[in-house]
């Protein structure tokens, strides 16, 4: 069932020449005048009101107090943005190849390293790193805190989910039928954990009860990218092969798959303001790259601008804005970057701002 398309161009201002420095990587606001989208009529515009120069981010999280964190690889570090604006990265030995991050039962982020040996990362929002290595962590790919207060990882070549307690302790490793090479990892409506499986021979979607039980569907279903909680008591998940967004219930029926000119190769999804769920779209051999917005009835809006060069997540805060990162090999002549979105009446400041990284 396809949704409508609505198509909409987002303006966004240049990038500010200017750049206060307080620290390495700790930068200041400078000014930027925050421009709106051109909307459909009952459509929401967009404001941009930063765009954040960054290395090589590759996964991000809100965190406490209006924060949003991401890991970079590249520079080996975790980079905190407080709703100030100012961005603020933490080096540490406990911090290798971050790949994932994620806001624990705790408070604090917890993240995972890609180094080998594997380890788990804490960090607390001052900066200080605990590190927990254990041989349960290989080829972590994605995090999320479980709705039982403790963590909750997916190891991707072994086929493993892992449950680790905010103590560092490692309770449980599931294998078998139903976890296959797993990459995104979720907790769902129902008080279980939702993943895909996003490659070999059954790819599709699990659902995994906090006692290990696991349950997999495959019906009308591809090879998924991500998946979240709905607004609306449903997962949600994009596939990039078949080009569509996906609904299941949490019974594992899939509702409704979406598809038309608004999603080409959807990557990260998750739920945004006004009840809707937002997306980042991604072709290379299509030369799209955008954000686009899909409501619980199918009614599709997508937003462009030079400034989305690649984006490869997004997340929104309970009652703020859009944050979505670009990065990749893609981006990097033109500068990996961290950007800020709402969605309705001002900018959340006014002027906007820019910050870059050195």
């Amino acid at each position: 069932m396809s949704g409508k398309t609505l198509a909409s161009r987002l303006r966004v201002p240049a990038r500010a020449g200017s750049m206060v420095a307080a620290a390495a990587l700790l930068l200041g606001p400078a000014v930027a005048p925050a421009t709106a989208a051109v909307a459909a009529p009952g459509e929401p515009h967009l404001f941009v009101d930063s765009v954040t120069g960054a290395v090589d981010p590759t996964g991000m999280t809100v965190g406490p107090g209006g924060t949003v964190w991401f890991v970079s690889e590249s520079s080996q570090s975790i980079v905190r943005v407080g709703a100030n604006g100012l961005m603020k990265a933490f080096t540490s030995k406990g911090i290798c190849d971050p790949t994932a991050i994620t806001e624990g039962p705790d408070k604090a982020l917890w993240f995972a390293n890609g180094c080998a040996p594997g380890s788990v990362g804490r960090i607390t929002t001052n900066g200080k790193v605990t590190d927990y290595a254990n041989r349960a962590f290989d080829d972590l790919t994605a995090i999320t805190a479980g709705p039982d207060g403790a963590l909750w990882l997916t190891n991707g070549a072994p086929s493993e989910i892992v449950r680790m307690t905010t103590a560092g302790k490692v309770t449980n490793v599931y294998t078998g039928t139903g976890i296959v090479a797993p990459t995104a990892i979720t907790a769902g409506p129902d008080g279980a954990l939702w993943f895909v499986n996003g490659a070999g021979k059954t790819p599709g979607i699990g659902r995994i009860s906090t006692a290990g039980t696991v349950t997999d569907y495959t019906k009308g279903i591809g090879i998924p990218s991500d998946i979240t909680a709905g607004p609306d008591g449903a997962l949600w998940f994009t596939d990039s092969t078949d080009n569509s967004i996906g609904r299941i219930t949490v019974t594992g029926k899939v509702t409704n798959t979406y598809t038309g000119t608004g999603i080409v190769a959807p990557e990260s999804i998750t739920t945004g303001p006004g009840g809707a769920l937002w997306f980042t779209d991604n072709s290379y051999t299509a030369g799209v790259y955008r954000i686009g917005r899909i409501t619980t009835a199918g009614a599709v809006t997508t937003y462009t601008s030079p400034q989305v060069i690649r984006p490869l997540r997004i997340i929104s805060l309970p009652h703020g804005p859009l944050w979505f990162l670009n990065g990749g090999e893609a981006v990097r002549s033109f500068g990996s970057s961290v950007g800020r979105i709402t969605t309705a009446g001002r900018s959340p400041s006014s002027p906007g701002w820019t910050i870059r990284a050195r």
